[in-house]
């Protein structure tokens, strides 16, 4: 029998096993895995630090002890995973430690009971070896290092999944879509991708947590959906591009087809499980009549833990009071305000399509929806500053360079929200075009430009004299991008840093700014041009 299952092997399957002299528990158990790893280690090499002294000599809790020791083993892996070559070590010999770290990782956790191994500092080793190692070791050029990396994702997922859900929606969201959406990814990179994509979708529990925490979230993006969406586009074969059809064969594309919608099937069978199991009945718990935006202490983006504690007593029954039935109205009265929050998310996603096409009937939709009080500056500023909602910037632009009262009022509004204290000039204007994109309207630009330098001298009092410094230098800085990045722009007829300087003589108060820094500034947007664009 194979001595990892045996050991994890409930007792009555222990005593059944030849030889069985006498019932393991639990922490009995998972000794003999970590003496089995740490032994597999020291033979293939690994240098780990000693094993602690016995329960018994240093008085400490058996259960304590094991899961400390293999905290430490966790610990000790993660880093050896990641090691790079050096003087000591050969390539070829941190890649062979690399590749014994990760299959031991996972020996060491495929057996473990996750309630056994729960506590809030084995939790965090797990998220570091996921922020540390899995996210590096899943794109490695070594097939054997991405395919134990990829392994230890599922396996993490399927022991941890509800605690590390938010680990998973960012693993997701930079590794497994990026990949699988690119023209410019092999049929390699692309086939492992889906492969933990069917072992994710395989864990419904994981699935849900992520769902709730991301796709029900205002201020996050909706992860699971674009999955589902990635996944149903390569299963039916309409996401083929230049680059994709000249690195993956037909016969490969099908194959990938298959995988992908093997992947969806697996996600529909699971939550059926699910839902089997956990039947949803009682009513939602959301007030429709709270904002998600606004000015007041109560109008949040999220529903307040108070309030779904209310919500979640509310839903449940009186025959409820076994610890089983309670977590069962716990979860039933979770799902049903996830549900309700993820409406509402849709509401404000089509407030803010109908915002990119006509903002004023954008802002009227999430009014009504009650997501927004619009007649509240701060209110739309905190909205436009939302980089997860989709906003188009240039839009945004527009609505902050108009010439009206209320319009005037938000960007003095947004721009409050930024703290200028202490950053340098291009700095500053950085962070501010971040939120918009500058408007074609001249009129518009020469507006925005006026708010900024009245905050940045507000914020940086004695740095320059007066606002109008701080305007002339903002546009002379705008003209200076487009003079040096304009691709259409002949290099002959470039502003050169003599002539930045020369536009700028005077602007301080009847003063020049000092010639060191306008050439600093003319080195810093020639290095780093402002982004000008739609993202």
């Amino acid at each position: 029998k194979d001595p990892v299952n045996f050991v994890m092997a409930s007792p009555s399957q222990q005593n059944a096993a030849p030889g069985a002299s006498e019932v393991k528990g639990p922490d009995d158990a998972l000794r003999e895995v970590l003496d089995k790893v740490r032994a597999e280690a020291l033979k293939g090499g690994l240098q780990l630090p000693p094993a602690g002294a016995a329960a018994e000599e240093n008085q400490e809790p058996p259960s304590a002890r094991c899961q400390r020791d293999a905290l430490l083993l966790l610990s000790n892996f993660c880093e050896l995973s990641v090691e790079e070559p050096s003087a000591a070590k050969s390539d070829s010999q941190v890649l062979a430690e690399r590749q014994l770290a990760l299959k031991l990782t996972f020996e060491l956790l495929k057996p473990c009971d996750p309630v056994q191994m729960s506590s809030k500092h084995f939790l965090a080793g797990v998220r570091r070896l996921f922020s540390v190692s899995l996210t590096k070791n899943c794109l490695s050029d070594s097939v054997k290092v991405s395919a134990l990396a990829l392994d230890l994702v599922a396996i993490i997922a399927r022991k941890f999944g509800e605690s590390m859900c938010y680990e998973l929606g960012i693993f997701i969201d930079q590794i497994i879509l990026p990949v699988l959406s690119s023209g410019n990814s092999s049929w390699v990179q692309k086939h492992r991708m889906l492969q933990v994509s069917n072992k994710l979708f395989s864990e419904s529990s994981a699935m849900l947590a992520l769902f709730q925490s991301f796709d029900c979230d205002m201020q996050r993006k909706n992860v699971l959906e674009w999955m589902i969406e990635i996944l149903s586009r390569i299963s039916t074969g309409k996401y083929a591009s230049d680059e994709h059809a000249a690195l993956i064969k037909p016969e490969q594309e099908q194959k990938l087809r298959t995988v992908a919608l093997n992947a969806l099937l697996k996600l529909v069978t699971s939550l059926e499980q699910q839902a089997q199991s956990q039947p949803l009945d009682g009513k939602p718990g959301v007030d429709a009549e709270t904002p998600l935006a606004g000015t007041s202490p109560e109008s949040t983006l999220e529903v307040s833990e108070e309030k779904q504690e209310e919500r979640v007593a509310e839903s449940g029954t009186e025959d409820a009071k076994s610890d089983s039935t309670s977590f069962s109205c716990r979860t039933t009265s979770g799902t049903l305000l996830a549900v309700e929050q993820k409406q509402r998310k849709r509401e404000l996603q089509d407030g803010v399509s109908k915002f990119n096409l006509k903002p004023k009937r954008g802002l009227e939709h999430l009014k009504r929806a009650g997501l927004v009080m619009t007649e509240e500056p701060d209110a739309l500023a905190k909205l436009f500053r939302n980089t997860h909602l989709g906003l188009d910037k240039t839009t945004i632009g527009d609505y902050l360079g108009e010439d009206k009262a209320f319009n005037k009022k938000v960007l003095d509004s947004l721009l409050e929200s930024l703290d200028f204290t202490g950053i340098s000039f291009d700095e500053a204007l950085r962070a501010f075009l971040a939120i918009f994109r500058l408007p074609g309207e001249g009129q518009k630009i020469d507006r925005l430009m006026q708010h900024f330098a009245a905050k940045y001298v507000r914020d940086n009092p004695g740095k320059f004299s007066d606002e109008d410094c701080v305007y002339v230098l903002a546009y002379s800085v705008m003209m200076l991008q487009t003079s040096l990045h304009k691709p259409a722009m002949k290099e002959k007829d470039r502003m050169t840093k003599a002539q930045f300087i020369s536009q700028n003589r005077g602007i301080d108060g009847g003063k020049d700014l000092p010639k060191e820094f306008l050439e600093t500034l003319y080195d810093i947007v020639q290095r780093n041009p402002f982004s000008l664009q739609e993202d």
